[in-house]
């Protein structure tokens, strides 16, 4: 009999819930309410006890005393839950993720209507029992290796911008005060002299700038005897610290994209003009390329409903779906809509990416604006090109809300189109 502890990961807590088999003769909720009490564990996160709850290093005597043969949880901020994935790779216990959406579809399926720890590992435990969820092979794909490493290097990179955003937020409302003059220039990272911006070195005290001190001479603060402050000078030496560490990162980042493991992605990936940054969320969505195949083929599904014959590509649409490309139908009443799914980090990436290198008028001659009106123009049904969506989105920048969002539409438009030729490519390129 199958041994299955669900564990529900927080920053102090985690709760675990162990279960053999499905529940039978009674709701779901009432056995949870009969059980939890012999079934339920409670860990603190760190080796201090607490209340009630063991410690880190009794989880590991807890583990070895129930020897689950598999571990479910959710991908929980990352470092959470990889704390528990290395404990169980130690102990030679099997790991199952769910994603947190499929989660939440699963808790109100089985009968509760409150979202809380304990409840959520006992779900955790029972979708592994679950033959309709697992019917549905939605398993969430757990990073290793090489591509674990490009992960990591892109989580870094991310959590330090947002870091430095802040912090340049906090510092451009001193130099309004300060030094004026300087307060909206713009910051950016320069190799030359190590990886952060020149202005921003010499207000830190780090590097000399001869310019700006001549500005600041001339500067209005200057003249009202206004001085930069030590608070103003730290503010801009995180900043600095923060852009050394970033370019290392992406340094990193760009050597990990090189190796033998991406080879077969890399040529795909650099003909669409993705940069490094891109090309790692990317990867870290769609690798292995196989994971959305059949035995190596897509996935055709056909079937037949009171509407007709339909033919879906589920590798198309996992694909798309990993990349936050996804289409959902909302249908209620006499209305419905499509709307985009799966991913939202990816489908910002790209967003962002198409605003900058697909939009641009300057790019109009690229091999990837000629694909897509090449595909565009041999649709069966009437589609925009890309000039036409390109003019969409031009004329609403800086509209009201509505009209704005037009714009925006049109960029996902391109993002559900550049996706799908992306899957056609790596089709081709990687599975051959």
């Amino acid at each position: 009999m199958t041994k299955v502890l669900g564990i529900d990961i927080g920053a102090k807590f985690v709760v675990a819930f162990c279960l053999e088999q499905l529940p039978v003769g009674m709701s779901y909720p009432d056995f949870y309410k009969r059980n939890a009490k012999s079934c339920i564990s409670k860990i603190g996160m760190d080796n201090s006890k607490e209340g009630s709850s063991i410690n880190l290093r009794d989880a590991i005597e807890l583990l070895q005393e129930i020897q689950p043969d598999y571990l479910v949880m959710e991908p929980t901020g990352v470092w959470y839950s990889r704390l528990w994935s290395d404990l169980a790779a130690h102990l030679g216990i099997k790991v199952k993720w769910i994603g947190h959406s499929d989660l939440s579809h699963n808790r109100g399926a089985y009968g509760f209507k409150d979202k809380d720890d304990r409840t959520d590992a006992f779900c955790l435990a029972v979708s592994y029992f679950d033959p309709i969820f697992n019917a549905r092979n939605a398993w969430l794909y757990w990073r290793t290796g090489a591509i674990a490493e490009v992960n990591n290097r892109l989580l870094e990179i991310k959590s330090l911008e947002s870091t430095t955003k802040i912090f340049t937020q906090q510092l451009r409302q001193r130099l309004k005060h300060e030094f004026p003059e300087v307060a909206d220039r713009a910051i950016t990272n320069s190799r030359a002299i190590g990886g952060f911006s020149p202005w921003v070195g010499w207000l830190a005290d780090v590097h000399s700038y001869k310019r700006i001190e001549n500005e600041y001479a001339k500067s209005i603060a200057t003249a009202l005897s206004i001085a930069i402050t030590d608070y103003t000078r730290n503010h801009a030496l995180s900043i600095v610290g923060a852009q050394i560490q970033e370019t290392k990162l992406k340094d990193d980042l760009c050597t990990r994209l090189l190796g033998d493991s991406f080879d077969r992605y890399r040529d795909t990936l650099e003909l669409f003009g993705f940069g490094y940054v891109m090309q790692a969320t990317i990867l870290t969505n769609i690798y292995p390329f196989e994971k959305f195949l059949l035995s190596g083929q897509p996935h055709i599904d056909r079937y037949e409903d009171d509407r007709g014959k339909h033919k879906k590509n589920k590798s198309l649409s996992g694909f798309q779906l990993s990349l936050g490309m996804g289409k959902r139908l909302v249908e209620s009443g006499g209305s419905s809509a499509l709307t985009y799914s799966g991913s939202s980090f990816a489908r910002k990436m790209l967003y962002c990416w198409i605003t900058t290198n697909v939009l641009p008028e300057k790019m109009q001659d690229s091999w990837l604006v000629c694909e897509l009106d090449k595909r565009a123009k041999s649709n069966p049904t009437a589609a925009l090109t890309v000039a036409q969506l390109r003019t969409r989105w031009k004329e609403t920048k800086g509209t009201p809300k509505d009209r704005h969002m037009a714009g925006v539409r049109s960029a996902m438009t391109l993002g559900y189109r550049i996706t799908r030729l992306l899957y056609d490519r790596l089709l081709i390129e990687v599975s051959s």
